[in-house]
């Protein structure tokens, strides 16, 4: 069973590396076979960028020379993707970056024209295969030079947990809520991603047993609920309770509560 980070860190914030978290896990009985990383192997000088203009290359054909603004300055960036225009939003490797694989991106002549870095894809990440061309990002998303490693995921890693025959946690929980009355659910934060995995039972829940019937209450713990996530809660009729951190309630763990006829 491949566990990505991101996913895991959705339901609680361990606080460790992949690797360590790895061992931890086989010290409690449960097997890591390995732990893969996809994307680059640091977010170090990979940036949000914003093209300014893109003009012909004079010397090729299929390639484009773009000024680019990376925050610290305009650089001039050859690009050969069709998709790159003036005005997008991208995602930019600078001198010094490494990509998937190894290879450090620096100054470059290409074609008699100095390149100072790359506009990256979503293949060149290795975020996915993407389409054809460099990855465009929403306008405005971020401000030229913000580190876009907090803009995107730029690398991922996944523990590949040998579990066999063994129901994933959300398995279980949907099973509980087939026969409960009322859903309480106690966590640290909420995000899209966990909501996504239950919200079929806990509409279940909601429509078999009324409004109310499921209670999420949440620390917010570092603001990490996600108003989507909310959404998506109080749209099926869920109750939301947010203790604020100045409230000192710090919930570190996730809890569930499933009340059926006559008991627990």
């Amino acid at each position: 069973m491949r566990v990505p980070m991101s996913w895991l860190n959705e339901y609680c914030d361990t606080g460790l590396e992949p690797a360590v978290l790895a061992e931890k896990m086989a010290m409690t009985g449960t097997e890591v076979e390995r732990v893969e990383v996809s994307g680059p192997p640091s977010a170090e000088n990979f940036v949000i960028a914003r093209v300014d203009a893109v003009e012909k290359h004079p010397d090729a054909d299929r390639l484009n020379v773009c000024q680019v603004d990376t925050g610290d300055g305009v650089r001039t960036i050859v690009c050969g993707a069709p998709n790159v225009a003036a005005g997008q939003t991208v995602v930019a490797a600078l001198p010094g970056a490494v990509m998937p694989g190894g290879h450090r991106i620096g100054k470059a002549k290409l074609r008699g024209v100095a390149s100072e870095g790359m506009i990256c894809s979503e293949t060149e990440l290795d975020l996915g295969e993407g389409a054809d061309g460099i990855m465009v990002l929403e306008d405005g998303i971020a401000v030229p030079g913000t580190p876009a490693s907090k803009v995107i995921p730029l690398s991922e890693a996944e523990l590949l947990v040998n579990a066999p025959g063994q129901p994933s946690m959300g398995q279980l929980i949907r099973q509980e809520c087939a026969s409960a009355t009322r859903v309480d659910l106690i966590c640290a934060f909420i995000g899209p991603h966990g909501v996504h995995t239950l919200i079929d039972a806990l509409e279940e829940v909601t429509q078999r047993c009324g409004p109310g019937s499921v209670r999420v209450i949440t620390s917010t713990w570092l603001g990490a609920t996600q108003r989507s996530a909310l959404d998506m809660l109080t749209n099926l009729g869920a109750q939301v309770f947010i203790a604020y951190e100045g409230q000192r309630l710090r919930l570190h763990a996730k809890s569930w509560t499933f009340h059926r006829p006559g008991g627990n």
